[in-house]
């Protein structure tokens, strides 16, 4: 599905939240549902009725709360 990024995404131990909604206009959904899958570090949050800038709008604060918890 995806071409050589030059390491491997299950490399990836950093934990990571990933965010993607199903109507974003650039990126298809399944390719974030892809990732997810490949990075063992990755936590989903995956919406049906998000697209790129609503994404921000929308869940702003669970972003910081997903980080400071971790910085905790």
């Amino acid at each position: 599905m995806i071409g050589p990024r030059g390491f491997e995404l299950s490399a990836i131990c950093t934990p990571v939240l990933f965010r993607h909604g199903r109507h974003h206009p650039f990126v298809p959904f399944a390719y974030g549902e892809w990732l997810v899958l490949h990075i063992d570090a990755a936590e989903a949050a995956l919406t049906d009725d998000d697209e790129h800038l609503t994404l921000t709008a929308r869940h702003l604060d669970e972003v910081d709360d997903w980080l400071l918890a971790r910085l905790r």
